[in-house]
């Protein structure tokens, strides 16, 4: 049962943040919508539009502002579906997406692939599920509890013929072309970037091996 402080407590676990309740969806979708119908028109295939965008409209329809006005833009892009009025407006063989552009700003852009399914008469595999199930049993219903089975069932390595080696460190970087900052931890990602940063991995790798020898000694 949630408290004051929005917790959710599970066995010994507490799990801090905001769920997806049909509020908090609801006041998005209000917000969405109204950004978007800002900018269509019938013809029209793409339109930008900046963050703070997001609390102008807030203030027009006398709504509680987020906390977090990026969650809004990261609710639709990974997490539901768009509201319907805007699902109307595509075309047949189009569907709305939601894009980075820049620092704060985003854009709405009808594209033909919008969502990957499974192709139809294609082999299934079972894999048995080696998820540990501590893990299983405290995982959430988001895109972090997907990424963890696939990272535990070796999924990656099964499909693509590929032995990704995953680091335990992160470093934060910011795409030039989006705008958007992200954190990398696997080396796939270290060595496309070059040799510098491949050294920077290695070097904080080496750093926090130290650290752990350390520790383990007292």
């Amino acid at each position: 049962m949630a408290n004051r402080n929005d917790k959710r407590t599970q066995g010994a676990f507490e799990v801090r943040g905001d769920p997806d309740t049909p509020d908090k969806v609801s006041r998005y979708a209000k917000i969405i919508e109204a950004v978007f119908q800002r900018y269509w028109k019938k013809g029209k295939t793409e339109f930008t539009f900046e963050r703070g965008e997001l609390e102008q409209v807030c203030e027009k329809l006398q709504i509680q502002v987020p906390k977090n006005l990026g969650d809004v833009i990261y609710t639709f892009r990974y997490r539901k579906d768009l509201p319907k009025s805007i699902i109307a407006t595509q075309p047949a063989n189009r569907g709305w997406l939601i894009l980075g552009d820049g620092d704060a700003r985003y854009r709405f852009r009808l594209n033909k692939l919008t969502h990957i399914r499974p192709t139809n008469g294609l082999l299934v595999r079972k894999i048995p599920d080696a998820t540990p199930e501590i893990i299983t049993r405290y995982a959430l219903t988001d895109e972090q509890a997907l990424l963890a089975k696939v990272r535990y069932n070796r999924l990656i390595d099964i499909f693509l013929g590929s032995q990704p080696l995953p680091f335990r460190i992160t470093c934060a970087r910011k795409s030039p072309i989006t705008g958007k900052s992200r954190s990398t931890n696997s080396m796939s990602d270290s060595i496309a970037e070059g040799r510098n940063t491949s050294c920077l991995f290695k070097r904080r790798a080496v750093q926090t091996c130290s650290v752990r020898s350390r520790l383990s000694r007292i």
